[in-house]
């Protein structure tokens, strides 16, 4: 007897076991108890709705605890008493978006009203006038550079100056001396003084002169130039403003340079 006592004490379980055989019992009934509430979930999901079915499950936990054999179908009206009665206070009910019939409208086309023709208001071409103090003569063949140069340069007498100008229309200094230079065959005749005095000096076609005679350019510093034609007077375009015509020189306004025509 002594002996079956002892062995039915050393069969029975320690109380560190019980304790352990009960935590395994309570997490077996844990994973049926979820294991029933996915096959729930699985059965509402493919009879309901889904957007109901995820819905009831999310905001009510007692509809996931469902068995398989009590799935119901639960109807929006239902869900809906179910959630008030959970939280104590009335939900919104969900709205039913209900399809509608559109209509197509056609675009009623807006006559747009006419624009009046634009029409550019005429202006007249201004003509400019020359005027001409003394009746041009054609220069002479004969003679030499210098003065059949001067007697070309004569013609346009009355001409306006226009800087930047080189021919008959409007002239600037050095302009009118080049314009009359090719008029007489000179074609290596620079077209500026600052080319004049450099490449015209360096090339020989210019000669420097301390016995000017007419024709010969006069020049006034680096930046203007006439044709001499006695002492005391030059011809040429002088500034804007003016023709070209005769001009006096003395006191301050002298030529400070003259160069013949080789």
């Amino acid at each position: 007897m002594a002996a079956n006592s002892s062995r039915r004490t050393r069969l029975r379980p320690c109380a560190h076991c019980r304790r352990r055989q009960r935590r395994l019992l309570l997490s077996g009934a844990s994973i049926l108890t979820v294991v029933a509430s996915l096959v729930a979930w699985a059965a509402v999901s493919l009879t309901a709705p889904p957007a109901m079915a995820t819905a009831a499950l999310d905001l009510n936990p007692k509809l996931a605890v469902i068995t398989a054999s009590q799935a119901h179908v639960y109807t929006q009206q239902e869900i809906h008493t179910i959630l008030s009665n959970e939280f104590g206070q009335p939900v919104v009910a969900i709205p039913t978006h209900k399809a509608t019939t559109h209509q197509t409208r056609t675009p009623t086309a807006t006559a747009t009203p006419a624009r009046p023709a634009y029409t550019s208001p005429s202006v007249p071409t201004p003509t400019p006038t020359v005027v001409h103090s003394a009746t041009r003569q054609a220069p002479p063949t004969d003679g030499s550079l210098a003065s059949r140069l001067l007697a070309e340069a004569e013609t346009q007498r009355g001409t306006p100056y226009v800087w930047g100008g080189a021919a008959p229309g409007g002239f600037d200094c050095s302009g009118l001396v080049y314009w009359a230079a090719l008029r007489i065959g000179i074609s290596n005749m620079p077209r500026d003084t600052y080319s004049m005095l450099g490449q015209g000096v360096s090339s020989g076609l210019l000669i420097p002169t301390s016995n000017p005679q007419p024709g010969d350019l006069a020049f006034f510093g680096s930046g203007h130039v006439e044709l001499y034609v006695k002492s005391g007077e030059t011809f040429g375009a002088q500034q804007p403003g003016t023709v070209v015509d005769f001009h006096s020189y003395g006191g301050g306004w002298v030529p400070t340079a003259f160069y013949a025509i080789r």
